[in-house]
């Protein structure tokens, strides 16, 4: 399949020669800023501080970074050489070095009538043309002693069934939404718990407090708008309401917040996505209840099986769930034939920067497969997000003092072609494209999709492509990272036993500026 656009035609950002002795906001540094931070760090989105111009980075400049030097910032929880997903938020090594190295050089302007203009922002939807916007109420946060998770039903009033084919959050005030989940739910559970709570809403820890809630979506600073690949959707009936959790943290007493949810529908049946905790803590522990005893640290192993009358299956996207006692999370694959397919590394378990994390492509996972989930969890006083002091006993349930272990995955019976089909094509990606110096001539190069096998692979990985002979090869990590490259034949294929087991990406460059490129995973 050709692409029109590239897979590196990410923002062309220029780091200084090994002569060049301080990098500068204009020639360096506004480039990176403006393609990985200012999504958030606006004055409508999520960052607490805009980083639109010069004079805002250089007010923030110590802590601008602190954080992005200990890789706090941008947040992205997932282990990246372990699997790829769509629309990361992560800084390349090179650009990482170059802000600290900006900030440690006392941060240069350079000529900022030459700097390239800053991206624009407004408060509306991303999805484009939305068929449904629905708001929670006006809520002022009350006088607080914690973190508060909020719950807020939202009516549709639907008079069919629909499919939502699009969903996106745009929090009301962004200093004070953390993390939002959203649920649809066809009960009155929740109209009954938000009657019995005397404010907006009601207040429930681990979810809804209805066990008919299905989890759709989960938005975080940085999240971009949830679009199901053409023919998909999320079904709804007529009784479907829509329940937002909202957490929000210590801190926020007295603040307005009026969050709002965009949706794109359709009325003609699609296929149907579904998005259920297929590894869970009732079905699919291996090794006991979860609860942990006082002091206890221990690791908890959940499976679960595609049974053969489902069929294969298409898997969209991961979201793993569970709270403070919880220090890391890792689910992987393994298909009949004995390959081992990742799936999501969370090593730093962190409950505030939970979301869900759709696959580059959909991935294509035979019935007979086993989906295998771990968690491991620290009940001592040497996890500082344990909320008991000394450490008590822990069960399953809802409460901040209770823990969960849970695995949700978006996914539909599979069509041929599914996993052909391209979420996220782009290695690097950027949120804005207009760095590139207007002086720049790049050549046109001819992108195309290409197949390895073995895939995964442990040693050597080969391609059927017959035009793809011989030439320049690049493996590369998915931040745009390459960690290996040379000369290819394909006769002989190419080495990967020296790498690290996780996902890469693989580019063949021809002279004649033709490409190939594919993922593939090592073990």
């Amino acid at each position: 399949m050709k692409r029109l656009l590239p897979f590196f035609a990410a923002v062309i950002c220029y780091f200084p020669s090994s002569g060049q002795t301080s990098l500068t906001w204009t020639d360096d540094i506004a480039c990176i800023i403006y393609s990985h931070c200012t999504s958030c760090h606006n004055p409508n989105g999520a960052g607490h501080f805009p980083l639109t111009d010069y004079s805002n980075a250089v007010a923030v400049g110590s802590a601008l970074g602190a954080a992005v030097g200990s890789g706090q910032m941008p947040p992205w929880p997932p282990n990246e050489d372990y699997q790829s997903y769509a629309h990361e938020r992560l800084l390349s090594d090179d650009e990482r070095n170059a802000i600290v190295e900006w900030v440690n050089n006392g941060m240069p302007s350079g000529d900022l009538s030459q700097a390239p203009a800053p991206p624009t922002y407004s408060n509306t939807s991303a999805l484009g043309q939305v068929d449904l916007t629905v708001r929670m109420p006006d809520y002022t946060l009350p006088t607080m002693t914690e973190d508060e998770y909020r719950c807020f039903v939202l009516d549709l009033n639907l008079t069919q069934d629909e499919w939502i084919t699009g969903i996106e959050v745009i929090p009301g005030n962004t200093n004070i939404v953390h993390h939002v989940l959203v649920f649809s739910d066809d009960t009155q559970t929740p109209v009954n718990l938000d009657a019995q709570d005397p404010g907006p809403g009601y207040t429930n820890f681990g979810g809804t407090g209805s066990n008919a809630s299905e989890l759709i979506s989960a938005w975080v600073p940085g999240s971009d708008p949830v679009l199901l690949p053409a023919g998909m959707g999320f079904p709804l009936n007529p009784n479907s309401r829509l329940v937002i959790q909202v957490h929000y943290p210590l801190g926020s007493t007295g603040i307005l917040d009026s969050t709002r949810i965009n949706v794109k529908l359709s009325p003609t049946p699609l296929r149907t996505v579904s998005f259920d905790p297929l590894l869970n803590h009732v079905t699919s522990m291996q090794n006991g209840w979860l609860q942990l005893a006082p002091n206890e640290v221990k690791t908890f192993h959940q499976k679960y099986v595609i049974p053969n009358w489902a069929g294969n299956r298409t898997f969209l996207s991961v979201a793993p769930h569970a709270h403070l006692i919880c220090e890391a999370m890792w689910a992987f694959a393994v298909k009949p034939n004995g390959d081992t397919i990742p799936l999501i590394d969370i090593p730093n378990w962190d409950f505030k920067w939970q979301g869900q994390y759709n696959f580059r492509s959909p991935m294509k996972l035979p019935a007979g497969t086993e989906l295998h989930g771990y968690a491991r969890y620290n009940n001592t006083a040497s996890n500082p997000n344990n909320p008991s002091n000394p450490p008590v006993q822990v069960n399953l349930g809802d409460a901040t003092t209770d823990e969960m272990m849970l695995f949700y995955f978006a996914y539909l019976p599979y069509q041929t072609g599914d996993e052909a089909i391209v979420i996220d094509g782009t290695l690097h990606t950027p949120h804005f494209n207009n760095c590139q110096p207007a002086t720049v001539d790049l050549p046109e190069i001819e992108w195309l999709d290409l197949a390895f096998y073995p895939n995964p692979v442990t040693d050597r990985i080969f391609w059927k492509d017959a035009s793809a002979r011989e030439g320049q090869y690049e493996i590369v990590r998915a931040n745009g990272q390459v960690i290996q490259k040379g000369e290819f034949d394909a006769t002989k294929g190419i080495d990967v036993s020296g790498l690290a087991a996780g996902s890469y990406w693989i580019v063949l460059k021809e002279a004649n500026n033709r490409q190939y490129t594919g993922p593939i995973t090592v073990l």
